[in-house]
C-alpha cells in the first residue's frame, strides 16, 4: 500500500476556529473521493478517443482518506492510498497521475467561478453536479480554501461560488442546500408520505414525513389554528431565484414556543416601508437574520423569551413581561447595540458574546427578584 499526501484544504469561518471539524461537515468531505475519481475517469476517457469507459478495475484499490486535522482554522489532511507494493521515490502510477489532474481541474473550476470565468473550460457539465453535495454544508462566512496555480494563490469555495458551479451546467434549474424554515403545518398526505408547511407570507412548501417526526407534525397540524408553529430543518431544493421549492430531506421538526424570536423575526421581514401609518421604516432583512442567529446562539434556553416588536425607526425592541417588572431593550439592527430601558439604563453591545452574557445576567437577576417577591 502506497500512501501519498494529496490535499489539504483549509476550512475557514467561525465554526472552524477551534481547529476542529463539525461532524455534520464530514458529509461534504466524504463526497470528495467519489468526485475526484469520477473526474479522473473522465480525463482518462478524454485522453483515449473511442473509449467510452475506463478499463475494468482501473481505479480499484484507490482511496482518498482523512488522516488528520492540522491547525490553522481546521485543515483536513487528505491522503491518497494506492493498493499494491510501495512505489519507488519519484514513481507515479497512471491512476495517481489522473487523480492529481482531477484535483487540479476541480480547483481551477472553483477559481473560474470565483473570478467570473468559464467554469466548463475546466470541468465537464456532468461533473459539476458533485458541487450540489460538496460544499452544501458551508454557511454564510464559511469557505474552503485550496492552493491554486501560482505561488501563494488561494482559491475559495464559498456558498456563492458553489451556487455558480452547480448552476453552470446547461439545463440545471435547481440546487440543494441546508435549510431551516418556520411556519404552520397546514396539511399532511399519508398516501404520498408528505406534509405541507405554510411560511410567513403564505408560501407553502412540502417535505417528506419520516416516522420519528410524524407525531410532532400531526400535533402541529392539529394546533395550527391556535398559532402553533414548527421549525423544519433539512435539505431543501432551491430554484435559480434562490426560492425554496421543497424539502427533499427533513432532519428535524421542532414545535416552537409562541414567543420564539426567530419565528417572529421571519414575520417582521414582511414589513414594508410605511407599515406604521405611513411612517414605519422597512427593516433590514440581512440584519434581522443576524439578530435571530445571535439570539439563538447566545440567549440561554432556561430564561423567559421576550415579546419582539419593530420600532418606527427600523429597530427591534425586546420586552419581557415578568410578574413584577417589564424590562425592555431597543436594538439597532445595523450595529447590534442595545439600549437597556429598565430602571438602570445602559448600552449593551450585542455584537459580542460578552454583551449577550450581560443581557442574560440582567434578565436572570430580574427573574430571581420576582421569585423572591421583588427583593433582588
Amino acid at each position: 500500500m502506497t500512501e501519498i499526501d494529496f490535499l489539504k484544504p483549509k476550512l475557514a469561518g467561525s465554526r472552524f476556529e477551534e481547529h476542529a471539524i463539525p461532524l455534520d461537515f464530514l458529509k461534504d468531505l466524504a463526497v470528495l473521493e467519489e468526485f475526484i475519481i469520477s473526474v479522473a475517469k473522465a480525463e482518462w476517457i478524454k485522453d483515449n478517443p473511442g473509449r467510452k469507459r475506463t478499463p475494468p478495475g482501473f481505479m480499484s484499490g484507490v482511496a482518498v482518506k482523512l488522516s488528520g486535522v492540522d491547525e490553522g482554522s481546521a485543515i483536513p489532511v487528505l491522503k491518497l492510498f494506492l493498493a499494491g507494493a510501495a512505489l519507488l521515490p519519484g514513481t507515479v502510477t497512471p491512476q495517481q497521475a489522473y487523480l492529481e489532474k482531477a484535483r487540479t481541474q476541480i480547483v481551477e473550476a472553483i477559481a473560474a467561478a470565483e473570478a467570473g470565468g468559464n467554469i466548463t473550460d475546466h470541468l465537464p457539465a456532468k461533473a459539476l453536479a458533485y458541487f450540489d453535495r460538496f460544499g452544501r454544508g458551508l454557511r454564510e462566512g464559511d469557505s474552503i480554501e485550496f492552493q491554486g496555480a501560482g505561488v501563494g494563490k488561494v482559491v475559495r469555495l464559498t456558498p456563492q461560488t458553489r451556487r455558480k458551479l452547480v448552476l453552470a451546467a446547461p439545463g440545471v434549474e435547481f440546487i440543494t442546500d441546508d435549510a431551516i424554515r418556520r411556519g404552520k403545518v397546514v396539511g399532511t398526505n399519508d398516501t404520498e408520505g408528505t406534509f405541507t408547511i405554510r411560511l410567513p407570507g403564505g408560501q407553502e412548501v412540502q417535505g417528506p414525513v419520516s416516522p420519528e417526526h410524524r407525531d410532532t407534525i400531526l400535533d402541529a397540524q392539529k394546533d395550527a389554528l391556535a398559532g402553533v408553529r414548527v421549525a423544519v430543518r433539512g435539505v431543501g431544493r432551491f430554484n435559480r431565484s434562490n426560492r425554496l421549492v421543497e424539502f427533499v430531506e427533513v432532519e428535524d421538526v421542532t414545535a416552537l414556543d409562541p414567543l420564539d424570536v426567530a419565528a417572529r423575526i421571519d414575520e417582521l421581514k414582511l414589513l414594508r416601508a410605511g407599515w406604521l401609518d405611513g411612517g414605519g421604516k422597512a427593516l433590514d432583512t440581512t440584519a434581522l437574520d443576524q439578530l435571530a442567529s445571535a439570539f439563538t446562539t447566545h440567549y440561554p434556553d432556561d430564561l423567559p423569551l421576550p415579546y419582539t416588536f419593530p420600532t418606527e425607526g427600523g429597530h427591534i425592541q425586546f420586552e419581557w413581561r415578568l410578574e413584577d417588572s417589564a424590562p425592555e431593550i431597543e436594538i439597532d439592527l445595523i450595529t447590534l447595540r442595545g439600549e437597556w430601558l429598565s430602571d438602570d439604563e445602559a448600552t449593551i453591545e450585542l455584537s459580542t458574546p460578552e454583551g449577550w452574557t450581560d443581557l442574560a445576567q440582567r434578565i436572570s437577576a430580574l427573574v430571581k427578584a420576582n421569585q423572591n417577591g421583588g427583593n433582588a
